[in-house]
């Protein structure tokens, strides 16, 4: 929800001016209680910060420059709201680059986005630190939205080693985006292209490691949402990762039905992850019911597979606040260890099952 205009400059900002930019502050708070436990093993209950969506807080502006033309930026940080310290960020799409959190608890970075833009009638340019295209497809036909103990980036997110090769966000990127004023996809065509900079010396070892290419495109409309999207990321040590997924979704008067296709490529001995979801929200009184089903195989490992069934409650008690439940459990098989969490609380062992539920409350402003 936005706020009204914050003034910057003082009370004598001239009417025109003010009638031609905002700047909006925004944010969630998101905290909840949370129980983890892997067959066999170890078990936790935590309070946890982002349970339905990730607590944050932003600045964002537009100034009207004439003829269509509009200048934007866009600064918004992680917040562990649990323990009120800040989320970490990646300076150049490497391990090298990934921030450590200081003594105390990490201050506030703007590590999930930290961008400039110019848009019009023709699309958006966009400067910085940015949402990867194949995230969004993630994001778009999970109906956990990627967070929580359900994310479906238990399993999406199989062989990768998480924001140092380009999963979620990308730095120093610089991007077009075509009729995307939402994340999900406009109404119609829409798509999204993204080059990044490991910004690495050219005698440096691995010269090209953390540059990255990606695009999205789909269309919407109807009620109908199709994209699919793919990006590469080079990394000379463990070997290019490539991932493509492809995604469908259908919004009916009963539910929301909703499939996704992703394949990963780690380069390292031809490590190929498979991985497949069908799920649907379903609209119930002054909430919806989320549920998913999800399948993991490994190509190069005979039959290792994980697979995770979740289901949810989200209650909404205002536009603005709502109570969320959810319960995920993951199978293992063929040795695979794969847990519920996302940033695994528990470790998983081969062939175990672990499960998951969260209890929480989300606020935004």
């Amino acid at each position: 929800m936005k706020f009204r205009t914050l003034c910057l400059v003082g009370a004598c900002v001239p009417a025109l001016a003010a009638a031609q930019s905002s700047v909006n502050l925004f944010g969630v708070v998101d905290i909840g209680l949370s129980r983890y436990s892997t067959q066999g093993g170890a078990s936790v209950t935590k309070v946890i910060s982002g349970g339905l969506q990730a607590s944050r807080i932003g600045l964002r502006g537009t100034e009207d420059l004439g003829d269509g033309l509009r200048a934007g930026f866009w600064l918004e940080g992680d917040i562990n709201a649990d323990n009120g310290t800040g989320g970490t960020t990646n300076a150049n799409n490497q391990a090298t680059g990934t921030a450590t959190a200081v003594p105390g608890g990490q201050g506030l970075t703007f590590g999930r986005r930290s961008t400039v833009s110019l848009a019009g009638n023709w699309g958006e340019v966009r400067l910085g630190r940015d949402y990867v295209p194949t995230f969004w497809n993630f994001a778009a036909f999970d109906p956990f939205m990627m967070f929580g103990v359900a994310s479906a980036s238990n399993l999406f997110f199989a062989g990768t080693s998480g924001p140092s090769i380009s999963t979620v966000r990308n730095s120093n990127s610089i991007g077009y985006l075509y009729n995307s004023a939402s994340p999900i996809g406009g109404n119609g065509w829409y798509g999204q292209v993204q080059y990044a900079l490991g910004e690495n010396s050219s005698n440096a070892a691995n010269p090209d490691d953390g540059r990255y290419l990606g695009f999205r495109g789909g269309y919407s409309r109807a009620g109908w949402n199709v994209a699919v999207a793919s990006s590469k990321t080079r990394m000379l040590a463990n070997g290019d990762f490539r991932t493509s997924n492809a995604g469908v979704s259908w919004e009916s008067r009963f539910a929301t039905l909703m499939a996704q296709y992703t394949v990963s490529n780690s380069g390292i001995a031809g490590t190929k992850y498979q991985t497949y979801l069908l799920g649907a929200t379903i609209p119930v009184g002054l909430g919806y019911i989320p549920v998913s089903l999800m399948k993991t195989e490994r190509n190069n490992v005979a039959g290792a597979s994980g697979r995770q069934f979740a289901v949810g409650y989200v209650h909404n008690l205002s536009k603005r606040t709502a109570l969320y439940a959810t319960y995920a459990r993951m199978q293992n098989s063929n040795g695979a260890a794969f847990t519920v969490g996302g940033s695994a609380p528990v470790p998983g062992l081969p062939n175990a099952t672990s499960s998951g539920v969260d209890f929480g409350v989300r606020h935004s402003f």
